[in-house]
């Protein structure tokens, strides 16, 4: 899937129309739907600090039942929960919450939120934790109410399509919900920058844009660096997400 694809085309201009964050979740929610998702949850930690301890607070937005949201809230659920707590790590891929909860023994609080969560639909999913460059940290969360065994493979197939949807998202929100990227000073991308940013956003990895360009892969690994560091992003899909808000890239 490329920047370029009609059903990533309807997904932006439904993110650009929405008139305010909850419209925006529900943009982001149908689209998902449509590969075998059903809610999306936004979260956004100001530069967590030791995470194993209690956690600050944060900005979170759900289209999970408001039940379910003011339950999360009052009890506090964010310091109890290893999903919430996975998004606040330093690794940056994808990560699917059965794996999550099989690698670790839930202890009696976990396991009340992992059972709450299953009954609001929220038992299978997979979140994107994204790192700004500040240190604040993003999460978007994609559930699905399909069984074990087949959110397990409606996650693998559609997986690049809900990562660069879930940067996106992030982008959007960022840019007007939490800190608008029209008030950031980006420094201007070189030629070589630009062009190689519109490679990433096509879907070419190193070696593919090395060899396009004429150029070696350490090359393009240099401009890469230069982009992420001059747009303040911690990935490639990052970057073009906040590109697309910024104007820098057209579709």
């Amino acid at each position: 899937m490329t920047v370029h694809s009609n059903t990533l085309n309807d997904y932006l201009d439904d993110l650009g129309g929405a008139d305010g964050p909850e419209a925006c979740m529900a943009a982001a929610q149908t689209h998902v739907e449509k590969l075998g998702m059903t809610n999306v949850i936004f979260s956004y930690t100001r530069r967590p600090r030791r995470i194993e301890e209690r956690l600050p607070d944060y900005l979170r937005f759900s289209t999970v039942s408001e039940n379910w949201n003011e339950r999360y809230r009052e009890m506090g659920y964010q310091n109890h929960c290893p999903l919430y707590r996975e998004t606040l790590r330093d690794n940056t891929l994808p990560f699917i919450w059965q794996e999550v909860r099989d690698r670790i023994e839930l202890d009696a609080m976990q396991q009340q939120v992992a059972d709450e969560a299953a009954s609001c639909g929220l038992a299978q999913g997979i979140s994107i934790a994204i790192r700004e460059a500040n240190g604040d940290r993003c999460g978007i969360g994609f559930s699905t109410d399909l069984g074990a065994a087949e959110a397990m493979r409606t996650i693998k197939t559609h997986l690049p399509q809900l990562f660069i949807m879930g940067h996106h998202l992030h982008a959007t929100m960022l840019d007007r919900y939490v800190e608008p990227i029209s008030s950031v000073d980006i420094p201007e991308l070189t030629i070589s920058e630009l062009d190689c940013l519109r490679w990433v956003a096509d879907g070419m990895d190193t070696r593919d844009i090395s060899e396009i360009n004429g150029v070696s892969e350490n090359t393009v690994k240099y401009h890469i660096r230069n982009i992420l560091l001059k747009l303040g992003a911690g990935t490639r899909a990052a970057a073009v997400a906040k590109a697309f808000r910024a104007g820098i890239l057209e579709i």
